[in-house]
């Protein structure tokens, strides 16, 4: 993680300017309050920082990795909560399984995907190749069923067992279906009791099992939060959270934001600034342009 730099930045649509000439430090860990009139570049800002608009001038620090709230929930309608969560990133406990090594040992050697570089590479055949040159076509290749007597004993790899045992299970080539559908292989029950145990903090159990599409906007916005949350980043950015929720909702969902930050950085607009003034939040404002 690290402290985010904003300096001397500028945007401008048209005629209109937006920022000119902003400069912000936000410290690793803080918790920042944004405020400003409506259409003063809250969201502009915001989408700086996450790079989604190009500044005009300026610089921001790079490397960040940001999971964000938007103005609109952008949920996928015809998926759970928990779907929701699997989507952007599986239980936190047991990533490191799944994914790369990190700090001192990232990078010893190629990752599985990818192949040698430099002065090993294609040092031996590719996964996906044959062998070429004295090698090649000695014994079947990988991808081809044995011939002569062996021929078709057994299933060829690229065919499905057939009789008793046909359909056992899904398809090696096939997605899951059901609940897990398109949430990919690595993906299993830990991650799904995991995302639902986080998601009671914020919702009803019993409306962990429907689309979100079924839910009250006050419930999908609640989801988006939690996603935000749940993904793996250095910081937090929320446009306007809590449009929506009641009072009493609002501040068990912020409860649940200062709970789960895990020490990232948040950076937080809001038009609801008195209703958060018990929060240790740092206000920022826009200033005016002259």
């Amino acid at each position: 993680m690290m402290d985010i730099e904003i300096k001397n930045l500028s945007k401008r649509f048209g005629d209109k300017i937006i920022l000119d000439d902003f400069s912000l430090s936000l410290k690793d860990g803080g918790l920042y309050g944004l405020t400003a009139p409506s259409g003063r570049g809250k969201t502009t800002l915001l989408r700086l920082l996450l790079g989604l608009l190009p500044p005009d001038a300026g610089s921001i620090t790079p490397g960040v990795r940001y999971s964000a709230v938007f103005q609109t929930d952008r949920l996928l309608p015809n998926r759970t909560p928990v779907d929701q969560l699997l989507f952007v990133r599986g239980n936190r406990r047991n990533r490191d399984e799944r994914n790369h090594p990190v700090g001192a040992d990232a990078h010893i050697g190629p990752r599985p995907t990818e192949h040698l570089v430099g002065a090993d590479a294609h040092i031996g055949p590719r996964p996906t190749e044959h062998p070429v040159g004295a090698d090649a076509h000695i014994g079947p290749r990988p991808t081809e069923p044995p011939v002569g007597a062996d021929a078709h004993i057994g299933p060829r790899p690229t065919e499905y067992p057939v009789g008793a045992d046909a359909h056992i299970g899904p398809r090696p080539t096939e997605p899951p279906v059901g609940a897990d559908a398109h949430i990919g292989p690595h993906l299993g029950r830990r991650d799904r009791d995991a995302a639902r145990a986080f998601l009671t903090g914020l919702l009803p159990e019993e409306s962990l099992d429907q689309p979100v599409g079924e839910l009250s906007g006050g419930m999908q916005r609640r989801v988006a939060i939690a996603r935000a949350l749940w993904a793996d980043s250095d910081a937090v950015l929320m446009d306007e959270p809590f449009t929506g929720l009641d009072e009493t909702t609002l501040r068990h969902t912020a409860d649940f934001i200062l709970a789960n930050l895990r020490a990232r950085t948040l950076l937080l607009s809001t038009h609801q600034k008195e209703l958060l003034e018990s929060y240790p939040f740092n206000w920022l404002t826009l200033p005016p342009l002259l």
